[in-house]
């Protein structure tokens, strides 16, 4: 087979996984336009840095594991920087952490040798500080080309001095599930009598940073404008406790329903709600929600979230509110619930499309292939 009809041989290099990584793994492995190896570091859980529950490697055979040497944050894999200095992959991309050693042994000794190295990870945010970001030029213009989760992240590298034609936006994503997509079709609960209750809700961890006391807040203020509100939060989290006061002081009608992993409770808690409201941070959650065909409701300061807000349509799938804004976020929610009263399959089908857009593994994977394929061309042009 000539060099320009084989397959590209890609090394997906991480010191530690997460486990929301594990649909796209999936889709790069089984990838038919690139052959594809995933490497990674066994996750030690000691590490402050490792806040995300990292993939099972029984859930993933395809993935090839290496014991990882720790001192506090650093770690530290040897035979994984071995495998990146292999001559069997034409180019290797590493998620690009500042507490790998590997990652950047590896990096300079295969920009040395000529060989191709990318990195794929959050890139540029504005919320590190612009000295921060502009360091992180130094640093990343190791590799040929970085992909980035968004194009505001894009959009932050070029101001930081990052050349723009080496940054590939590449989105991200959450594996899909039968049953997301049976209760997406499903469409929602009804909303068509004045006493059924609006359902909001969210599934993150409760830190200060997500404002889930808005949330509370929020459905009290539309109770008492004659709404009534059921609210389910899904997650565990140092605020937590003073959620659940908060609600009770409010006399808000509010579950706490803790950490969930099991797909079938997961399922059960999106077929009963009609509205995601993440009145902090927004990441992972949007990407959830409109996989289950639910619409979210968020703040319209972007800089303040991570890429995945980028998914939503506003006045289809999302609505953004002002941050910090209470009447704002109340008047936002109840907009979207006219959405569904008027018509929640078409809501619910929308979000599904965003979902199937944005968040889909295997569209996640064909996206990350093909900035691959341009990194490794420029580099050999």
């Amino acid at each position: 087979m000539p060099e320009s009809a084989a397959p590209l041989r890609i090394l997906i290099a991480y010191s530690y996984t997460m486990h929301y990584r594990l649909g796209v793994f999936a889709a790069l492995a089984e990838h038919p336009d690139a052959d594809v190896t995933i490497a990674a570091g066994r996750t030690v859980l000691r590490h402050a840095a490792q806040k995300v529950e990292p993939i099972n490697p029984a859930e993933l055979p395809a993935v090839q594991w290496h014991n990882t040497k720790a001192w506090r944050s650093l770690r530290w894999q040897p035979t994984l920087f071995k495998e990146t200095l292999s001559d069997d992959y034409d180019i290797v991309i590493w998620d690009p952490s500042i507490h790998c050693l590997t990652m950047w042994a590896s990096s300079i000794r295969l920009r040395l040798s000529g060989r191709t190295l990318g990195y794929w990870g959050l890139g540029w945010t504005s919320t590190h500080g612009a000295v921060k970001e502009r360091l992180k030029v130094v640093g990343f213009r190791l590799a040929q080309g970085f992909l980035t989760y968004g194009h505001r992240s894009k959009e932050l590298a070029i101001e930081a001095g990052y050349p723009g034609k080496s940054v590939y936006v590449v989105g991200n994503s959450m594996i899909d599930s039968p049953v997301a997509a049976q209760i997406a079709t499903a469409g929602m609960p009804s909303l068509s009598s004045p006493v059924d209750p609006l359902v909001l809700g969210v599934s993150l961890r409760l830190t200060t940073r997500k404002r889930v006391d808005q949330l509370i807040r929020a459905a009290a203020a539309l109770q008492q404008n004659g709404q009534p509100v059921q609210v389910l939060i899904v997650g565990d989290g140092p605020e937590r406790e003073g959620l659940e006061r908060l609600a009770e002081e409010l006399r808000v009608d509010a579950t706490f329903l803790g950490a969930l992993y099991d797909s079938a409770a997961i399922g059960d808690y999106y077929q009963r709600l009609h509205i995601t409201v993440i009145p902090g941070h927004a990441g992972l959650t949007v990407i959830q929600s409109l996989m289950f065909g639910r619409p979210v409701v968020t703040h319209s300061n972007t800089d303040q979230h991570a890429a995945e807000w980028e998914s939503l349509r506003a006045g289809i799938s999302g609505s953004f509110f002002a941050e910090n804004d209470l009447a704002d976020l109340t008047r936002h929610i109840a907009e979207v619930a006219k959405w569904i009263r008027d018509d929640s399959r078409s809501v619910s089908q929308a979000c599904r499309e965003d979902y199937v857009q944005h968040g889909d593994p295997r569209a996640h994977a064909n996206r990350i292939i093909t900035a691959a394929q341009k990194i490794r061309a420029q580099a050999k042009a």
